[in-house]
């Protein structure tokens, strides 16, 4: 994996998605993520090993993926060359909408790690 610099942002084998904020040594390499303090006690404390990084970069578009949710909206494909994501959105009546959001218009990000391991789900009978 290529070195990973304060300030860029990492998406780990769990799915959380962070900012780099600090590096810490030890027994491995050991980085700090700036996530919302309810989701620290899953991290310990917002500490993450370098192991369970799955990428990294400094834009925070190119750790999207097909399959995470946008602000709101199920995310559908990515450009990356063009700096912008394609999203669906469903409404209660079924309609379908495409949104496109450039990368400056994100402003929350729920990965599909995420969502499947919190999501509750009712038994089918």
């Amino acid at each position: 994996m290529d070195k990973i610099e304060i300030g860029e942002y990492v998406r780990t084998k769990t799915g959380h998605i962070g900012k780099i904020i600090g590096r810490h040594g030890g027994y491995g390499l050991h980085y700090e993520l700036d996530v919302k303090k309810e989701l620290q006690n899953n991290m310990i404390n917002g500490i993450v090993r370098e192991d369970n990084i799955l990428k990294h970069n400094k834009n925070i578009i190119d750790l999207i993926e097909v399959g995470d949710f946008v602000n709101g909206y199920t995310v559908i494909t990515i450009n990356h060359k063009e700096q912008y994501i394609t999203t669906l959105l469903v409404n209660n009546f079924g309609e379908k909408a495409i949104k496109v959001l450039q990368d400056n218009e994100i402003k929350t990000i729920l990965t599909k790690e995420w969502y499947n391991q919190n999501c509750y789900r009712l038994e089918e009978q």
